[in-house]
Formats: C-alpha cells, structure tokens, sequence
C-alpha cells in the first residue's frame, strides 16, 4: 500500500491505497490448503490464477461457506454449525468460522469453487468509483490491473475504510 498524500477522499485513486503484495490461490489448490491460506494471511479472499499466470476468478470465505452449504442435508439450506462463537463476549475476535470440516471435500479446489468473474479497475480509478463499483456489485474486493490486464494490486472494502478514516481523522471540520 502506498504512502497516502491527501487528505480529500476525492483526491485518492486506486494506486493510492492497493495492495500491490498480493495473496494467490492456484487454481488446483485444495481446499484445505485455501482455508488454511485464508487464515494465516487474515484474507477473506483472492484472486485465483490459472497454470499459465492468468487471473481466473476471484474465491472467498463465502465461496468456502457456499460449497458447504450445498453439500448440507438440511433442506432449507441453512448455514450448518460449522459456526461458533468463541468466548464470552461479543468483539473483533469473538467470532470464528471453523472450516476444519471442508477436509471432507479433499477433491475441491480453488478453481472449482471460484467466482469466475472478475471485477478490476485501472490504478487512477478514483476511489468513489471503486467503492460504489463494490456497493452495486456486491463484492469485498476490486483488482488493479494495467491497461494489459497485468495484475498490479487488489483494493479492499477494509482499503477504503482504513483511506476514509484517515481522511476523516485528518479533515475534522
């Protein structure tokens, strides 16, 4: 992420606050293997890049709780227990989604359970844009790409927050 300048969001562009150290998922990685990846990089989801180094889709947490979903013989569909708080109260931490039991899908990879869609920007895509790009499509999360479709960076919704806040803590009028 870049060294921050100004202190008008209007002003900020994508290459202002990508991440440029971006996390992968091979597309023949396993599911376990994705979850663990998730985890030890505190990552709710990254791009999935194809043998050849393309980018092919994008695979999150949500794609992890969708392929058990489907595989659940509750006929209503709903989230099974796989979720459980820990602890007493409730903050950051409390909440833990527990993916242990996706070892059952050993055959599963990242490529299988992907968003094959991806959603990139330019690196001076204005910062509005980006964040109103993730409101109308529903996503957590926009690649950077040059204009060759190389991927450059990836910005978060967690990105956008972290710029408006300092922004905010910088202008308080």
């Amino acid at each position: 992420m870049s060294d921050v300048q100004s202190t008008d969001i209007r002003d900020l562009r994508a290459a202002d606050i990508m991440r440029t150290d971006v996390i992968m998922a091979a597309e023949d990685m396993n599911i376990s293997r994705l979850s663990r990846l998730f985890a030890e990089n505190k990552v709710t989801g990254v791009p999935v890049i194809s043998k050849a180094g393309g980018v092919i889709g994008v695979v999150s947490k949500t794609d992890l709780v969708n392929l058990k979903v489907s595989a659940s013989d509750d006929p209503k569909g709903e989230v099974p227990p796989f979720f459980r708080v820990v602890g007493g109260g409730w903050d950051e931490k409390s909440c833990e989604v527990d993916f242990e039991d996706l070892k059952s899908f050993p055959e599963k990879t990242a490529k299988d359970i992907m968003t094959p869609w991806i959603v990139a920007a330019l690196p001076d895509t204005p910062l509005t844009q980006l964040a109103g790009t993730m409101v109308h499509e529903g996503i957590h999360r926009v690649l950077i790409v040059d204009a060759n479709k190389n991927l450059k960076g990836i910005v978060t919704s967690m990105d956008i927050v972290r710029a408006v806040s300092r922004c905010a803590k910088a202008n308080p009028h």
